[in-house]
């Protein structure tokens, strides 16, 4: 079989991943994030307090054809790590891998966990891959062709990401470093790497005037993110919570396409990606960023660990050392496939986790669970929603055309809003990133009812305050658990005031 063959392959085994995300994603429920994208979508808009808007287009087209299932939720996201897949041995065969470069690119794209984590829920961080991958591939191409061209339709690509997520500013940093130190340099003497990126400006730009108009509210969540939110992490437990994600044993594979990338003899005329790897995996450990920020740079040592292995098996020639190659990939998916989809039920996923003697990552200040963040909060929500609507229908008639439901943050109101027309509840809203810009669902209450939150904090805006519910849940986040549900009567405080004083953008 000639070279083309092994993008067939790709081709079968991203159909593979997508078939097994297909089986699996309905096991542990809806994710919190997802439940809030999904109210995004009912607000369409050009841009979004934490995220750009071309994720939440796609959704709302998925939703308005298909529907709120899980499996329509996940649909586009699913596509995209099997996309990723192909993207990652087309990578391979731009660096000048053959067959066997390319399957080794697309199998290892398909089983660390990392992209399996990404792409098994609805996220913008699952079409990040895509544009990483893609943008990688364009750069690789233009190192092999010297084409200026090509930077015209970088921008095109680097200017939906950002539409995407605004991470791809990541990304064109260490391009400029990987141009910077190579022989690439010389194309900055020419006009079309600078038309690229004003046309990556242009294609972002409508979120750059949202943000305008709206006093800039991402800047601010950024800013609130960066010192309440994400858990400080010294580069050593960054680069560890990383590799883990990458699957251990297949730091042979990266750590090998890394090399092979940098060393002048073997993949050295590709050095511009590999200095971008090293200088975005820099930058973002200086910015002690998440660790999720890296996984879609790994397409790129993990293409590169496909022609690293290729021309090891050549030198030694010996086809069983390709089968043993094949079978430490599988086993190294094997492993940790539990760990980034749901396979297991929730009791089977804690044994698993307590055998291989881990627990769950911790890249946010926020008490953790006994599972990880990506499974915990998929649980409850349903729950919680139906124990809201048993404190609604105890409410009186007339309280109840005029009850405003709260949430604490964007999980609780999209649970409201996701499962909550079944049970005839009204609309939540809350002060949580953008539901604070869509302001109250009832302007003028005549009942709160509050999901989470203090009672002390709470009897100051309200003369009566009550506590008539708590939510449990066994497998969700701690703090959706043993959750109070208030009733709060007569306002202290106009609405204005009430809604100002919960904004929260973090």
């Amino acid at each position: 079989m000639n070279a083309s063959s092994g993008i067939r392959i790709a081709y079968m085994i991203g159909g593979v991943q997508l078939l097994l995300h297909v089986v699996t994603n309905g096991n542990y429920g809806v994710f919190r994030d997802e439940l809030y994208y999904l109210d995004c979508a009912r607000h369409l808009a050009w841009g979004y307090v934490d995220h750009p808007p071309l994720s939440i287009a796609l959704l709302a087209l998925t939703t308005t054809i298909l529907g709120e299932s899980v499996h329509a939720i996940r649909l586009f996201s699913e596509l995209a790590g099997a996309v990723t897949v192909v993207l990652g041995a087309l990578l391979a065969r731009e660096l000048g891998g053959g067959r066997t470069a390319q399957i080794v690119a697309a199998f290892t794209a398909a089983v660390v966990p990392g992209a399996l984590v990404l792409s098994g829920f609805f996220s913008m961080n699952a079409f990040d891959l895509v544009f990483w991958a893609l943008l990688m591939w364009l750069l690789a191409r233009i190192v092999r062709t010297d084409d200026p061209r090509l930077w015209l339709w970088f921008g095109v690509v680097a200017g939906f990401g950002l539409l995407n997520k605004i991470s791809v500013l990541f990304l064109g940093a260490g391009v400029a470093a990987g141009v910077v130190l190579t022989p690439l340099r010389r194309h900055l003497a020419l006009r079309q790497p600078y038309a690229g990126s004003l046309i990556a400006m242009a294609i972002a730009s409508p979120y750059a005037f949202w943000n305008l108009a709206n006093d800039w509210p991402t800047l601010e969540f950024m800013a609130n993110a960066k010192q309440y939110k994400i858990a400080k992490m010294a580069p050593h437990e960054f680069i560890g919570e990383v590799a883990l994600a990458m699957s251990p044993p297949m730091v042979l594979i990266w750590g090998a396409g890394l090399v092979w990338l940098l060393v002048p003899k073997w993949g050295g005329r590709f050095r511009a990606l590999g200095f971008w790897f090293l200088a975005v995996t820099t930058l973002l450990i200086a910015l002690k960023v998440k660790p999720y920020y890296l996984f879609p740079a790994f397409i790129v040592p993990l293409a590169a660990g496909g022609c690293a292995v290729e021309a090891f098996l050549k030198r030694w020639n010996k086809r069983w050392l390709a089968v043993v190659a094949f079978v430490w990939i599988g086993l190294s998916g094997l492993l940790t496939l539990p760990l980034a989809i749901p396979v297991l039920s929730p009791d089977g996923m804690l044994a698993f986790q307590a055998k291989l003697g881990m627990g769950p990552g911790h890249y946010e200040t926020n008490p953790v669970g006994a599972m990880p963040q990506y499974y915990s909060d998929r649980f409850g929500w349903e729950n919680m929603t139906a124990v809201v609507a048993g404190v609604f229908e105890n409410l009186d008639r007339d309280e109840q055309a005029r009850t405003l439901i709260l949430g604490s943050n964007y999980g609780e109101i999209g649970a409201i809003n996701y499962y909550g027309p079944r049970w005839g509840l009204p609309t939540a809203s809350g002060g949580h990133n953008n539901h604070y810009l869509w302001g109250p669902a009832v302007d003028d209450p005549l009942v709160v009812i509050h999901i989470g939150g203090s009672r002390e904090r709470l009897e100051q805006a309200f003369e009566s305050v009550e506590r008539a519910a708590t939510v449990t849940a066994t497998y969700a986040m701690p703090y959706e658990s043993d959750l109070p549900v208030w009733v709060c009567r007569g306002g202290r405080v106009p609405m204005d005031d009430l809604w100002e004083a919960g904004k929260r953008f973090i």
